[in-house]
Parts: C-alpha cells; sequence; structure tokens
C-alpha cells in the first residue's frame, strides 16, 4: 500500500515563537537574573571562586545579550511593560554603577534604549498609567545613585556620552520635575562643556542629544533659565544655530541633510522658546507700568541686554524663509517675528538686497494670508524702527517694492483687507 505523504504544519513565523517565549513570566525571571548579576559585580555573590574570572564574565556579558536581543523588538517590551520597569530597569541603573566599564557601557546602552522605548509607547498610548514616572524605585535609583556619577560618565570618551544623553532626554521629556534633579547635580554647565568638545562635528550623535535634552529644559517653565544664561546659552545657541544653517543651506549628502533639517528645527525651536521667553517677562512688566504698578524692569533689561546677541541672526532667519521645507518656513518666521518684535532693526544687514529679495519672493510664494501678514509686519517693523533699513529698501529695494506692488494689484479682489493695508503702509513708508 502507497504511503500518503503527512501534512505538516506550516513553520511557525519568528514574532510567533518569540511571544511565546517572551512572556511576563520570562521577564520577571531575567529581572531577578540581572539582580543576581549585579551581586556578582558588587561582590556579593562570589561566582568567581567556584567557575573563575572568565566563566563569570561571559555570563555577565550573555545575560546582557539576551536582553539586547529582546529589545530589538520593541513590542515584546512594550506589551509587558510593567515587569521590565520594576525589575529590569532597577538592576541595569546598578550596573551603570560598576566598575567594570565593559558592564557600564554595555548597561547605560541597554537603559537608555530601553527607557527611550517605553517613554514614547507611553506617550502615544492614551490612558496607559505612566509606569515610570509612577515607580519609585527606579526614579529614585536614578536620583540617588546614577546621577552623582554622571558628571563622570558624560565627560567619558565616546560613545558613553551618547547613550548617558540618550537615557536623560527622554526622562527631562517624560517627568519635567527630573530636570530639577540635573540642575541640583549640577549638569547643566556639563552640557555645555559637551558642546565645546564636540563643536568640529555639530551633527554628531553628541550634539543631537545635547540639542534634545536642551530643548526639553528651555520648554519648561519651571526650569532655571538664569542658571541657563549664565553657562552661556545665547552664545553656544547662536553659535550652533549658524553652524548647522550653513550645512543645511549647502550639504548635498541627503542622509546629512536630514540630520541638518531635524537638528536645525530643534535649534530654532530652543530659540523661539528663548525669545518667548524673554518677550513674556518684558510683557509683564509693561503691562503693570500701564496699570501703574512696579514691574521687575530690571529683570526685563538685563534679559534683553543677555539676548542682544541673537539679533545677529535676524539675516540667517530671512535666508531661511525661501526654504522648500514648510517647517523651516514656520519655525524661521515664528522665530524672526518675536525677534523684532523685542529688537526692531537691531540686525545690522537686515535689509541687504539678498534679504529683500527672500522677503520678495516669499511673498509671492506663500499665498496664505497669515504668512504674508506677517512677513509685512516683520518689514515695516524693520524699516520704521531703523533710519538704514529704510533707506536701503528706497535705494535698493526696487526687487520687494515691485513685489508689494503686484501682491497690492493681486489681493486688491480679494477679502483679505489686512494685507493690503499692510502692503500700503509699507509702501507709503518707502514713498511709494
Amino acid at each position: 500500500m502507497e504511503r500518503k505523504d503527512v501534512l505538516q504544519p506550516p513553520p511557525r513565523k519568528p514574532e510567533v515563537f518569540r511571544s511565546q517565549v517572551v512572556t511576563e513570566e520570562f521577564l520577571y525571571n531575567y529581572g531577578t537574573l540581572l539582580a543576581q548579576i549585579k551581586c556578582v559585580d558588587t561582590g556579593e555573590t562570589n561566582l568567581e571562586g567556584a567557575v573563575g574570572q572568565a566563566a563569570s564574565d561571559e555570563m555577565i556579558r550573555t545575560a546582557l545579550s539576551t536582553f539586547e536581543a529582546v529589545t530589538q523588538h520593541p513590542v515584546l517590551l512594550t506589551l509587558h511593560h510593567s515587569p521590565v520597569v520594576d525589575c529590569i530597569l532597577p538592576p541595569l541603573v546598578s550596573l551603570v554603577c560598576s566598575q567594570n566599564g565593559e558592564w557600564r557601557f554595555f548597561s547605560l546602552r541597554l537603559l537608555a534604549e530601553t527607557t527611550l522605548l517605553l517613554v514614547n509607547h507611553e506617550a502615544v498610548a492614551e490612558g496607559r498609567v505612566k509606569v515610570l514616572q509612577s515607580n519609585s524605585a527606579f526614579m529614585s535609583l536614578v536620583r540617588n545613585s546614577l546621577l552623582p556619577l554622571y558628571e563622570k560618565i558624560l565627560m567619558e570618551p565616546d560613545p558613553v556620552p551618547v547613550y548617558a544623553l540618550k537615557l536623560l532626554v527622554p526622562l527631562t521629556e517624560y517627568s519635567p520635575a527630573f530636570i530639577r534633579v540635573l540642575e541640583e547635580n549640577k549638569l547643566v554647565p556639563v552640557m555645555f562643556q559637551l558642546i565645546m568638545a564636540h563643536q568640529d562635528n555639530v551633527l554628531g550623535n553628541v550634539i543631537q542629544n545635547v540639542i534634545s535634552l536642551l530643548y526639553n529644559l528651555v520648554a519648561q517653565k519651571d526650569t532655571n533659565m538664569k542658571l541657563l544664561y549664565e553657562q552661556g546659552l545665547v552664545h553656544y545657541v547662536s553659535n550652533t544655530i549658524v553652524e548647522t544653517a550653513a550645512l543645511y543651506l549647502e550639504v548635498e549628502d541627503k542622509s546629512r541633510l536630514k540630520i541638518a533639517n531635524a537638528q536645525l528645527l530643534l535649534l530654532l525651536d530652543i530659540l523661539h522658546c528663548m525669545l518667548k521667553y524673554t518677550s513674556g517677562i518684558v510683557r509683564v512688566v509693561i503691562q503693570a507700568q500701564k496699570s501703574g504698578k512696579v514691574g521687575d524692569t530690571q529683570m526685563a533689561e538685563d534679559l534683553l541686554l543677555l539676548n542682544k546677541p541673537l539679533t545677529d541672526l535676524i539675516s540667517l532667519l530671512i535666508q531661511l524663509l525661501p526654504s522648500e521645507d514648510s517647517e523651516i518656513f514656520e519655525s524661521a518666521s515664528q522665530c524672526l517675528s518675536v525677534m523684532v518684535q523685542l529688537y526692531g532693526g537691531e540686525g545690522q544687514d537686515s535689509m541687504s538686497q539678498d534679504n529683500m529679495e527672500s522677503f520678495g519672493q516669499v511673498l509671492l510664494s506663500k499665498k496664505d494670508p497669515k504668512h504674508q501678514k506677517l512677513m509685512l509686519r516683520v518689514i515695516k517693523r524693520l524699516i520704521t524702527s531703523n533710519e538704514k533699513h529704510l533707506e536701503s529698501m528706497k535705494t535698493d529695494g526696487d526687487v520687494l517694492i515691485q513685489t508689494l506692488k503686484r501682491l497690492s494689484q493681486d489681493s486688491s479682489s480679494t477679502t483679505d483687507a489686512a494685507v493690503v493695508s499692510l502692503v500700503r503702509e509699507v509702501l507709503n513708508t518707502v514713498g511709494h
């Protein structure tokens, strides 16, 4: 009798196999193993006497590599976030404090990547309990055991600072109260030291992560901005914007262009936060004066003086306006708007021929009346607050003036009277 082939079940997909192995119980047990490894590393458990140094090291290396393999599949961690935060992150923090350089770096990398993954997941998971914030054991370990060593860790050779910063970025984004802990541990000055140490690689991972961390700080209203200014915030932000913008405008390599684009956007966000912070302080003082109260005039004046070097960026912001990237335009235009509100025509070359051509190009390409009005208000503020800029537009601004006349004719049939009114105000100011 002829034997029939027995149908074999189809092979299981790797993700199905992984999900059956990496269960909640597996992660809890792995956390227990990691806690034992911590004891081996600190000498509480003497494994070397039983199996020797080489075998002991290989066990630790294998255990850490096991979790590294798990982190390559983020869904496994996000499905079981509680055991990861409760049982795995705390011993990883302890291992970052190890005297063994290999374990310290390996654990720091795993800790940073896992924390970033969990924070990003919780940020988009509506209604999810914020387990990182609620886990006081993990946060206490970071605050009390890890951060006191962080200045030394951040100043170690690459790539250690990259992963050290990668851990701070999600923690400061996720928990604004954590910013105060950074300040207390005197880590703000170290951030600026890192910028100096890596200024020859402005698109490198260290600078990228410092900028992300800096944004988290300036975006929070409770941050000690005075401390940031004392450490040279204006100087470092201004220089880094100039260098990044130069690469953004000149680089041809697509991968580097993408990095420069993202970094420039974040830097412009930082600049906007700084300008809005200053604008808010000035506004409070003006409102107090109008109501007959005493405002902190000295603080407002000091802040305006501290930020004044930022006016050197006005020409660069104008040159960024015609960017094909709409986000770059939005960010640059918002920064420019607040800048000229605060400082008027302080920028020496604000109405150079190239800059006026940029204004003209944007006024024609941006059809949204909101964008047109913003540009027109900037131009009006520049030429009415500085006689030099007014003369520049009168003598060298033919292209911009013709653009305004064309815009006035095109806009006369539209319902947006504000655009027409602003165009006429600017033209009247220059004698047309």
